[in-house]
């Protein structure tokens, strides 16, 4: 694979709980002119129950060639999910994108990426659903989720779906995904320049954001369940998002669902089979 940029995904969700807020599509739309001019092609994950009221703008981006993945259905960790739960909420979010965009979505993400060693049922879940990929995994430790003993790169989990761990730099608990996120904007200007050119781009590497990522017009406030620190941390540095996102991407990237289906790409992919957590 030549050396592109980094392949963009998108987690299309509200900060507010309430579904029929969508203060994202200012800010969203701001990125699709940028991703228009530039020629690049993203993966978007969208939350199914965004789907009644955000269903033609689901089709326009199919339409515009960027691909559509599930970001679950209300965006609840799987760990609060449960097995029963998250099995019911991801054929109800695959059926609502099936039925607007005319065929199964091949991508999942897990809310907050929380596919991890004590939600070990999921793969298989995602699998029997239809699904081709995953791209659910934090490969180290965070407070929040994370799956420290995953593989760093892409491989195949024993089911057989392919999972995308984000991309993560530093040792032991000191890893962080640090071109994703929010960090993209909190890292220091030198050390994000440093990571992004020293990162080797011709191996499968991604970046995420979410639409509020570039929002600089939205005022500040407590976001609804997070502490007052996190919800600063929602907010700070908006005004560099656009402009370091557009530096990392590069018009050649193939999306998600392009790479699953490229049997070269996947014959490279070690199998994963993780020790599982039953507690």
């Amino acid at each position: 694979m030549p050396k592109t940029g980094f392949h963009l995904s998108i987690d299309v969700e509200n900060l507010s709980r309430s579904v029929d807020t969508l203060e994202f599509e200012g800010a969203l739309d701001l990125l699709l002119t940028k991703l228009d001019n530039q020629k690049v092609k993203a993966t978007f994950f969208v939350l199914g129950q965004l789907v009644r009221k955000w269903g033609s703008r689901i089709l326009e981006l199919q339409e515009r060639g960027h691909e559509i993945g599930l970001h679950g259905f209300s965006h609840t960790p799987l760990s609060i999910l449960g097995r029963k739960s998250f099995q019911d909420e991801t054929i109800r979010g695959a059926a609502a994108m099936s039925d607007i965009l005319g065929k199964q979505v091949s991508g999942y993400r897990a809310p907050f990426f929380s596919l991890s060693q004590n939600t070990w049922w999921a793969p298989e879940i995602l699998k029997s659903a239809g699904f081709t990929y995953s791209s659910s995994i934090l490969p180290a430790w965070n407070p929040q989720a994370s799956f420290p003993s995953a593989p760093k790169n892409p491989f195949v989990w024993s089911c057989g779906l392919i999972e995308f761990p984000v991309q993560s730099y530093g040792i032991g608990r000191l890893r962080v995904p640090l071109l994703g996120g929010a960090y993209v904007r909190l890292t220091p200007e030198i050390l994000y320049r440093a990571i992004r050119n020293l990162t080797d781009t011709s191996k499968f590497v991604y970046t995420y954001c979410h639409p509020y990522d570039f929002d600089i017009e939205e005022t500040f406030y407590r976001v609804e369940g997070c502490s007052w620190l996190f919800s600063k941390i929602l907010f700070m540095r908006r005004e560099l998002m656009l402009r370091r996102i557009t530096e990392m991407v590069h018009p050649d990237q193939k999306t998600f669902a392009n790479l699953a289906l490229d049997t070269k790409f996947i014959s490279t992919l070690k199998t994963f089979a993780p020790k599982t957590n039953y507690a």
